[in-house]
């Protein structure tokens, strides 16, 4: 079972994905079908996986890339379904810096 979520910033400054809930209600229709079919399109992280997150700063007219590990528990019921971890190896510090140059 999959379910869409956002990334979010907690206090402490950890990387989380937060779970939307879901209900069905009485005016269920087109929207809620195009919205459903636009979340299928939402991509999929895996426990342990390593993503590639690239934030995007506005204000600074720029974007941070960061080579994350995913938590090895998710859970689809809660409010956070899981947070992302920073990997800081030599190899993901080299992504990294590779990402960086492109972005330029």
């Amino acid at each position: 079972m999959t379910t869409h979520g956002e990334l979010f910033l907690d206090d402490g400054g950890k990387l989380g994905i937060t779970g939307e809930g879901a209900c069905l209600k009485a005016g269920f229709g087109y929207s809620d079908v195009m919205k459903m079919a636009e979340e299928a399109n939402t991509p999929v992280v895996h426990k342990g996986q390593i993503v590639v997150v690239v934030m995007e700063i506005p204000s600074a007219n720029t974007c941070m890339v960061r080579m994350m590990k995913v938590n090895d528990r998710i859970d689809i019921h809660c409010q956070v379904v899981t947070y992302l971890e920073d990997i800081d190896t030599e190899c993901a510090k080299e992504i990294r810096r590779e990402f960086n140059r492109m972005l330029r």
